[in-house]
């Protein structure tokens, strides 16, 4: 299913967190050779989510 036929009013996939969830992807698997231990995926994606800046979100550009 392609992101812009999502519902964009569900509580559960709204379009608005695309963008979020892109920035977040990005920097768990930055510079990641291998594959993480679920611990350690945890770490990483709080780590992650503490570097995402508010001025980033409010500049995140929603996919619709």
């Amino acid at each position: 299913m392609k992101t812009d036929e999502w519902p964009p009013q569900s509580a559960d996939c709204n379009s608005m967190d695309y963008p979020m969830w892109d920035m977040l992807g990005e920097r768990v698997y930055a510079k990641q050779r291998g594959k993480f231990t679920e611990p350690e995926l945890k770490q990483k994606i709080l780590e992650a989510w503490q570097e995402i800046s508010l001025t980033e979100i409010l500049a995140s550009k929603p996919c619709w």
